[in-house]
């Protein structure tokens, strides 16, 4: 766990947080106060609710606050709705929220409750630089929690508070019931998937990368091998949609699936692959890719960016890259900024190879599954977390 920033080293930084708590400038009972949307069943969502998770194992004692906005009566994930409370009860306040949905949830929750809590961020950021735009985010906030080592070091160098790089949890839902017939997979086929939601920028994303790589990768006979590309939220991106359904044709070896599901039908879906495939130009952690590893599955993915905390070259497949220039429109404060190119010719080496190869790929997917299981589980962020309340003296010492 490390610190960073453009302020002091981190001892004097700490006392300076402590006498803040010692001067009684902190108010509420010990505990977190987990701000965001926790029935949300998008990447922001879900890192809540791990999080939530993850305390319920480890502690401390928290409570939630539903800054959503979202109607009771619109469907959601209700799997931490027992810990939604009205109020802000406790003495640190962790916003798992994005930089600029910052004013509105301070807006929100209220000028008090933010002025008599220990503020703490944990914003998901894809870039190598964090926008100046976004910096005056930073005044009410203490202290930032990076969720990778990428997301830490884009958000520390513009930082004048700590910023530390805390692992989020990755856990799994049970799958639903349900096989490749019920998505309209064939049975006899090895399936590669690659998962993205139009909201997160396709051109981070790089579908297209993934069907060059796939039709490099078999260029002639694909009766064996399908390519299942699942989407959400196609619908409100009518023109990016057709672009890439014009792109697909009439493959037979290439399966779009749009729509959005619930968690346990996302885990069986991830479940009924064989390999999962991501040639992302940047990410601010990988949620998929962790989550397909932990199912023991080999991942195929860009070597950049936040998913290289957990991919290594023992437990996946690292696609080779250059930096390239991020055009204008592509991704929000795009300018001066840089992310990756992935290697197609590499990539397509990597897809023949967990084809090919089988006893490659079952060790590779072995060694995945252990080092989600064993560096991303519940007790091991949890305790991460708490500790650093604990040194924050917001926590009573386990």
């Amino acid at each position: 766990m490390t610190i960073k920033g453009r302020q002091s080293p981190e001892v004097p930084v700490i006392e300076r947080r402590a006498r803040r708590i010692e001067n009684s400038q902190i108010r509420g009972v010990p505990g977190a106060n987990l701000i965001g949307w926790p029935r949300l069943q998008n990447g922001m969502g879900e890192y809540l609710r791990e999080i939530a998770r993850a305390l319920t194992v480890t502690g401390p004692p928290f409570g939630i606050k539903d800054v959503s906005q979202m109607s009771s009566t619109l469907p959601g994930d209700d799997s931490v709705a027992a810990y939604v409370r009205e109020h802000c009860a406790y003495n640190a306040n962790l916003f798992v929220v994005n930089a600029d949905n910052m004013k509105t949830t301070c807006d929100l929750i209220g000028t008090e409750t933010i002025a008599t809590r220990f503020n703490i961020a944990l914003w998901a950021w894809e870039l190598s630089e964090f926008p100046d735009e976004w910096c005056r985010r930073m005044n009410t906030i203490d202290e930032i929690w990076g969720f990778s080592s990428f997301t830490q070091q884009s958000l520390a160098a513009k930082a004048t508070i700590p910023v530390l790089c805390m692992r989020q949890p990755v856990t799994l839902q049970s799958p639903a019931p349900l096989g490749r017939l019920d998505f309209g997979i064939p049975e006899n086929r090895f399936v590669f998937l690659f998962q993205f939601d139009f909201t997160a920028f396709i051109d981070r994303k790089n579908p297209y990368a993934c069907i060059a790589a796939f039709r490099k990768a078999f260029p002639h006979d694909r009766s064996d091998v399908l390519l299942v590309i699942k989407t959400n939220n196609s619908e409100r991106y009518p023109e990016q949609l057709r672009q890439l359904v014009q792109t697909v044709g009439d493959d037979p070896a290439i399966l779009l699936i749009h729509g959005a599901f619930r968690r346990d039908k996302i885990t069986s879906l991830m479940a009924l692959a064989d390999a999962f495939v991501s040639l992302h130009r940047s990410e601010g952690f990988g949620r998929s890719l962790a989550e397909t590893m932990l199912l023991g599955k080999p991942v195929i993915a860009t070597n950049y960016s936040g998913n290289t905390d957990f991919m290594r070259p023992d437990n996946s497949c690292l696609v080779n890259y250059s930096l390239i220039p991020v055009r204008t429109g592509q991704y929000p404060f795009s300018e001066g900024q840089v992310w990756a190119d992935p290697d197609i010719n590499h990539a397509a080496w990597h897809m023949r190879r967990v084809v090919q190869n089988r006893p490659y790929a079952e060790l590779i997917s072995r060694k995945a599954q252990q080092t989600i299981a064993e560096e991303y589980n519940l007790s091991v962020t949890g305790k991460r977390y708490l500790k650093r309340l604990e040194l924050l003296g917001l926590v009573g010492q386990s």
